[in-house]
Protein backbone atom coordinates (compact mmCIF):
# COMPACT_ATOMS: atom_id res chain seq x y z
CA UNK A 1 0.00 0.00 0.00
CA UNK A 2 2.84 2.38 1.04
CA UNK A 3 4.58 1.57 -2.48
CA UNK A 4 1.57 2.25 -3.99
CA UNK A 5 1.13 5.81 -2.37
CA UNK A 6 4.64 6.44 -3.35
CA UNK A 7 4.40 5.93 -6.63
CA UNK A 8 1.22 7.60 -7.33
CA UNK A 9 2.65 10.91 -5.42
CA UNK A 10 6.20 10.43 -7.34
CA UNK A 11 3.96 10.31 -10.66
CA UNK A 12 2.24 13.60 -9.64
CA UNK A 13 5.09 15.09 -8.32
CA UNK A 14 7.03 14.18 -12.03
CA UNK A 15 4.24 15.71 -14.33
CA UNK A 16 3.69 18.95 -11.76
CA UNK A 17 7.00 19.79 -12.22
CA UNK A 18 7.08 18.71 -16.47
CA UNK A 19 3.95 20.94 -16.59
CA UNK A 20 6.00 24.28 -15.02
CA UNK A 21 8.77 23.76 -17.47
CA UNK A 22 6.63 24.01 -20.49
CA UNK A 23 4.73 26.75 -19.51
CA UNK A 24 7.59 28.59 -18.67
CA UNK A 25 8.99 27.22 -22.52
CA UNK A 26 6.06 29.26 -23.82
CA UNK A 27 6.88 32.58 -25.62
CA UNK A 28 3.59 34.90 -25.26
CA UNK A 29 3.76 37.13 -28.64
CA UNK A 30 1.89 40.07 -27.90
CA UNK A 31 1.34 43.24 -29.67
CA UNK A 32 4.04 45.96 -27.96
CA UNK A 33 6.17 43.09 -27.81
CA UNK A 34 9.76 43.44 -28.51
CA UNK A 35 10.69 41.07 -31.54
CA UNK A 36 13.52 40.04 -33.57
CA UNK A 37 12.62 38.42 -37.05
CA UNK A 38 14.05 37.50 -40.19
CA UNK A 39 12.44 37.63 -43.41
CA UNK A 40 13.48 36.09 -46.76
CA UNK A 41 12.11 38.42 -48.82
CA UNK A 42 13.64 40.12 -50.51
CA UNK A 43 16.67 39.28 -48.99
CA UNK A 44 17.52 37.11 -45.78
CA UNK A 45 17.82 39.70 -43.79
CA UNK A 46 16.81 40.91 -39.65
CA UNK A 47 14.73 42.99 -38.48
CA UNK A 48 14.36 44.17 -34.81
CA UNK A 49 11.50 46.22 -33.51
CA UNK A 50 8.33 46.28 -31.51
CA UNK A 51 4.91 44.04 -32.79
CA UNK A 52 2.56 46.29 -33.41
CA UNK A 53 -0.30 43.76 -34.81
CA UNK A 54 -0.47 40.24 -36.14
CA UNK A 55 -3.31 40.44 -38.88
CA UNK A 56 -3.92 37.30 -41.12
CA UNK A 57 -0.79 36.29 -42.72
CA UNK A 58 0.91 39.70 -41.57
CA UNK A 59 3.09 40.96 -38.83
CA UNK A 60 3.25 44.49 -38.63
CA UNK A 61 6.39 45.60 -37.40
CA UNK A 62 7.70 48.92 -36.36
CA UNK A 63 11.70 49.19 -36.00
CA UNK A 64 13.54 51.10 -33.59
CA UNK A 65 13.74 54.82 -34.02
CA UNK A 66 11.78 54.34 -37.21
CA UNK A 67 8.30 56.62 -37.58
CA UNK A 68 7.14 53.95 -40.44
CA UNK A 69 5.58 50.17 -40.15
CA UNK A 70 7.42 47.65 -42.08
CA UNK A 71 4.86 44.35 -43.00
CA UNK A 72 6.14 41.07 -43.17
CA UNK A 73 4.36 38.26 -44.63
CA UNK A 74 4.36 34.97 -42.34
CA UNK A 75 5.32 32.61 -44.76
CA UNK A 76 8.19 35.16 -45.25
CA UNK A 77 9.53 34.95 -42.20
CA UNK A 78 12.55 32.22 -41.47
CA UNK A 79 12.98 33.11 -37.50
CA UNK A 80 11.12 35.03 -35.20
CA UNK A 81 12.19 35.76 -31.81
CA UNK A 82 11.02 37.55 -28.65
CA UNK A 83 12.55 39.68 -25.95
CA UNK A 84 12.79 37.43 -22.77
CA UNK A 85 13.89 40.75 -20.99
CA UNK A 86 17.70 42.48 -20.47
CA UNK A 87 20.73 40.94 -19.15
CA UNK A 88 23.65 43.00 -17.80
CA UNK A 89 27.25 41.60 -18.51
CA UNK A 90 28.76 42.15 -14.81
CA UNK A 91 30.48 38.56 -14.91
CA UNK A 92 31.73 38.94 -18.60
CA UNK A 93 33.09 42.15 -17.76
CA UNK A 94 34.77 41.39 -14.44
CA UNK A 95 36.38 38.37 -16.24
CA UNK A 96 37.42 40.22 -19.17
CA UNK A 97 39.09 42.96 -16.89
CA UNK A 98 40.49 40.57 -14.65
CA UNK A 99 42.55 39.21 -17.65
CA UNK A 100 43.13 42.09 -20.14
CA UNK A 101 44.26 43.94 -16.71
CA UNK A 102 46.46 41.46 -15.57
CA UNK A 103 48.33 40.82 -18.93
CA UNK A 104 48.76 45.02 -19.65
CA UNK A 105 49.99 44.82 -16.08
CA UNK A 106 52.14 42.10 -16.27
CA UNK A 107 53.92 43.29 -19.80
CA UNK A 108 54.08 46.90 -18.32
CA UNK A 109 56.13 45.32 -15.42
CA UNK A 110 58.49 43.73 -17.20
CA UNK A 111 59.12 46.21 -19.82
CA UNK A 112 59.77 48.76 -17.31
CA UNK A 113 63.37 49.46 -16.72
CA UNK A 114 63.65 48.55 -12.85
CA UNK A 115 65.26 51.13 -10.29
CA UNK A 116 67.35 49.61 -7.97
CA UNK A 117 67.42 45.95 -8.12
CA UNK A 118 68.36 44.21 -4.72
CA UNK A 119 68.59 40.64 -6.26
CA UNK A 120 71.09 39.03 -8.17
CA UNK A 121 68.51 38.08 -10.87
CA UNK A 122 64.62 37.74 -11.20
CA UNK A 123 63.65 41.49 -10.85
CA UNK A 124 61.79 41.66 -14.19
CA UNK A 125 59.74 38.98 -13.31
CA UNK A 126 58.62 40.23 -9.68
CA UNK A 127 58.30 43.75 -11.64
CA UNK A 128 55.80 41.81 -14.13
CA UNK A 129 53.81 39.47 -10.91
CA UNK A 130 53.38 42.78 -9.11
CA UNK A 131 52.54 44.64 -12.37
CA UNK A 132 50.11 41.81 -13.34
CA UNK A 133 48.34 42.04 -9.78
CA UNK A 134 47.73 45.33 -9.68
CA UNK A 135 46.57 45.24 -13.51
CA UNK A 136 44.52 42.49 -12.39
CA UNK A 137 42.61 44.43 -9.76
CA UNK A 138 42.08 47.49 -11.65
CA UNK A 139 41.00 45.58 -14.26
CA UNK A 140 37.96 43.71 -12.77
CA UNK A 141 36.94 47.02 -11.07
CA UNK A 142 37.14 48.48 -14.20
CA UNK A 143 35.34 45.18 -15.98
CA UNK A 144 32.77 44.90 -13.28
CA UNK A 145 31.32 48.65 -13.43
CA UNK A 146 31.20 48.50 -17.34
CA UNK A 147 29.64 45.00 -17.60
CA UNK A 148 27.09 46.16 -15.22
CA UNK A 149 26.29 48.75 -17.33
CA UNK A 150 26.33 46.67 -20.68
CA UNK A 151 22.98 45.14 -21.35
CA UNK A 152 21.42 43.42 -24.17
CA UNK A 153 18.65 41.79 -24.66
CA UNK A 154 17.76 38.26 -23.96
CA UNK A 155 16.30 36.18 -27.09
CA UNK A 156 13.87 33.53 -26.82
CA UNK A 157 12.73 31.70 -30.50
CA UNK A 158 9.14 31.23 -31.47
CA UNK A 159 8.80 28.46 -33.49
CA UNK A 160 7.48 30.19 -37.05
CA UNK A 161 5.21 26.69 -38.19
CA UNK A 162 3.87 26.48 -35.15
CA UNK A 163 2.82 30.45 -34.44
CA UNK A 164 -0.91 30.59 -35.13
CA UNK A 165 -3.30 33.55 -35.67
CA UNK A 166 -7.01 33.67 -35.68
CA UNK A 167 -9.73 36.20 -34.69
CA UNK A 168 -12.48 35.60 -32.19
CA UNK A 169 -15.98 37.20 -31.83
CA UNK A 170 -16.89 39.00 -28.86
CA UNK A 171 -20.31 39.69 -27.21
CA UNK A 172 -20.62 43.07 -27.46
CA UNK A 173 -19.88 43.51 -31.65
CA UNK A 174 -15.82 43.75 -31.73
CA UNK A 175 -13.72 40.73 -32.87
CA UNK A 176 -10.96 39.89 -30.16
CA UNK A 177 -6.98 39.11 -31.87
CA UNK A 178 -5.59 35.80 -31.41
CA UNK A 179 -2.13 34.74 -30.95
CA UNK A 180 -1.18 31.08 -29.76
CA UNK A 181 2.08 29.24 -29.96
CA UNK A 182 1.83 25.60 -30.07
CA UNK A 183 4.73 23.03 -28.81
Amino acid sequence: MRIRIRAINTALLISASGCAVATQAIPTLTPGARVRAWNSQPADERFVGTLLEIRGDTLSLQGEGRADTTRILRTAVTRLDISAGQMRHTGRGAARGFLIGGAVGALAGFLIEPGTCYFDSGCRELDALVGGAFGAGTGLLIGTVVGAITTSDRWQEVPVDRFRVGLLPQRNGRVALLASVSF
